[in-house]
């Protein structure tokens, strides 16, 4: 009929598609058996119906000649099973729990007896998963939803599973390298093409159960070298159910620290909240079902910084605070050979001969001290943290026994607090606003009892971006020529780096000045047929995917310069304690510089894996 004929187009249309695909590894499970009379002789032609006990949904089939049956694709949820046969008594196995790529065998010995008595047992936990060779352990809904998490980050819970280690966030799986896994949410792949990174997890109020593959997958499962993780979200049932929650941390009952403490500032900010709620029930019963969530996250910490700061005088040239402690400086002029220097007179370096880049660039990296001496005299406490956004929808309908689709849309858009230790807004650490979206829809058709075509379409977009907080200053302002405007795409302040006046630990090599946009994009659409024949399930499918992404990195365009003591050293070939690197950068004087380029890539991947499984 057409219908008929429109189903196996679609069929035929997907498979042959070669553009724009990618992974969709199945996040369903399954639930087999065989029917036996009392002397162990097996039952076919037994009518056996399927029931989704939260969404109504049913489906039925009949006992092959063996006495076998086979409910393939199905979502996570509870169940139960029914087998009828004329001459036998009806009866049916509740409590049948279908967990993410998992098999439930339910065995049925029917008794003699008539149709109309019903035999109803309650399902037993399925200890042993017979059905695998697949090595895996699935991480069940109540665990996922009441394990604490610091963060609840759903992927810390990978951590449960033996053989996984974390080196940092990435986990590690079977003696694989970090950020070599796999990822699923839905059947859908979490990986990126920049370094392989998973985009960022769902909430956990919203994620059913996963289970985590460590070895022996099966041959639907490629491109990675270490395990497979797979998420399987919630769906809406045909009761209505929500939550409410906040977690909250604050430094109330925290003690201050040493550092603070001692300078007589107050407690390092430090308050964690993390709110939202899940809303799903039915649209339509036993058809539609929905189910939302949303969690927001706002973090406020701070660490103390004991740095030091130049002082007034310094900003001028006037070091004459350091001839008590001997620190003297020399002018670098005074000697042709850098040996022998004249120190200058008073320690003060005359106002011809500050570099007026210097004298602006002074007043924009550091800050007035705040402590008295001219080392760590500036004490502060800067916030970090950062507020995140995170809101999924999933619709689920049901069109008929045969045919059932779902569509599901994530969005977050995490906006990190940019770090500044001292306490200005031209030079800060910090990576920017990364928003990244999610979606799938996935069909699900039953073209007979023994044929089913499963097809998901997908797109994940996420985002790595680091930039300073001036970006496309006007290079003049540092008394620079105006063509450097023009030769400096970017045009960021230049990174200045002072061994004892920078703000962190690693400065110098991490810069702060660099840009960094990152944008990858996911397209996916993938087919899979699977036929049950006799004893065998043969499924056939295609990991096709279409990875594109977009890179811009400049660093250092506007020069990175270091300064030491050796320029107003006595001897510059060995300083010793003469000299000052700060005295260095007020004369223009610096020990070595580089200047960056831009390195821009868009790249884009057409990736083809094809498979065939016999179970």
């Amino acid at each position: 009929n057409a219908q008929e004929c429109g189903r196996w187009l679609l069929v035929l249309a997907s498979l042959t598609l070669i553009v724009g695909l990618g992974c969709a590894q199945t996040f369903f499970g399954s639930i087999v058996g065989t029917a036996t009379d009392a002397s162990g002789a097996v039952v076919p032609g037994a009518k056996v119906t399927l029931t989704n006990t939260g969404t109504g949904e049913t489906k039925t089939l009949e006992t092959a000649a063996s006495g076998n049956y086979e409910f393939l694709n199905l979502i996570p949820g509870m169940y139960n099973v029914a087998v009828e046969k004329a001459g036998f008594s009806r009866q049916t196995r509740d409590g049948i729990q279908v967990i993410v790529q998992a098999t439930a065998r339910i065995d049925f010995a029917m008794q003699v007896g008539d149709v109309t008595q019903t035999l109803q047992v309650n399902a037993d936990a399925v200890t042993l998963q017979t059905e695998s060779a697949t090595i895996s352990q699935a991480v069940e809904g109540r665990n996922v939803q009441e394990m604490p998490l610091n963060g609840r980050n759903v992927y810390n819970l990978i951590a449960l599973v033996p053989g996984v280690v974390f080196e940092g966030t990435a986990p590690q799986i079977g003696g694989g390298m970090a950020n070599q896994n796999a990822t699923y949410v839905d059947g859908v792949s979490m990986n990126t093409a920049y370094f392989n990174q998973t985009a960022a997890a769902p909430t956990q109020d919203s994620v059913e159960e996963f289970r985590v593959q460590t070895n022996s997958t099966t041959a639907d499962f490629g491109r990675f070298a270490g395990g497979v993780i797979s998420l399987s979200t919630k769906s809406g049932t045909n009761q209505f159910h929500g939550s409410l929650y906040e977690f909250l941390r604050n430094k109330v009952l925290n003690a201050n620290t040493f550092f603070s403490n001692r300078s007589g500032l107050a407690k390092p900010p430090f308050t964690q909240n993390q709110y939202g709620g899940t809303m799903g029930g039915p649209i339509r019963k036993n058809k539609a079902f929905f189910f939302v969530s949303y969690e927001g996250f706002a973090q406020r910490t701070a660490t103390t910084y004991v740095l030091n700061a130049p002082t007034p005088q310094m900003l001028t040239g006037d070091f004459s605070q350091y001839i008590p402690s001997g620190g003297l400086i020399y002018d670098p002029t005074s000697s042709a050979t850098g040996t022998n220097r004249t120190p200058f007179p008073n320690n003060v370096i005359p106002t011809p001969r500050l570099d007026p880049t210097a004298v602006v660039m002074s007043k924009l990296q550091w800050n007035t001290p705040n402590q008295p001496g001219l080392t760590n005299n500036f004490v502060n406490n800067a916030a970090s943290g950062s507020n995140n956004g995170t809101y999924s929808g999933r619709l689920d309908y049901n069109i008929g026994d045969k045919q059932r689709i779902f569509a599901r849309f994530g969005w977050a858009d995490p906006i990190p607090v940019l770090v500044s230790p001292y306490h200005n807004t031209e030079y800060t650490q910090g990576t920017r606003a990364n928003p990244f979206i999610t979606s799938v829809l996935g069909d699900t058709i039953t073209l007979s009892p023994t044929l089913i075509f499963d097809v998901r379409a997908s797109f994940v977009r996420t985002q790595n971006n680091r930039f300073p907080t001036q970006l496309g200053i006007d290079l003049t302002t540092l008394d620079w020529p105006a063509s450097y405007n023009q030769e400096d795409l970017v045009h960021t302040l230049p990174h200045i780096c002072l061994t004892n006046y920078d703000f962190s630990a690693g400065y110098c090599q991490a810069n702060p000045q660099s840009v960094i946009i990152v944008k990858n994009n996911v397209m996916a659409l993938s087919p899979s047929l699977t036929k049950i024949t006799g004893r065998h399930t043969i499924k056939f499918g295609a990991e096709l995917r279409h990875d594109q992404l977009n890179y811009l990195q400049a660093n250092s365009n506007s020069g990175s310069f270091t300064f030491t003591s050796a320029f107003t050293a006595q001897n510059a070939l060995s300083p010793g304690a003469t000299g000052n690197q700060f005295a260095s950068f007020m004369l223009g004087d610096g020990a070595s510089g580089t200047l960056g380029l831009n390195a821009a890539t868009t790249a884009e991947e057409m990736y083809q894996g094809y498979y065939v499984t016999d179970t």
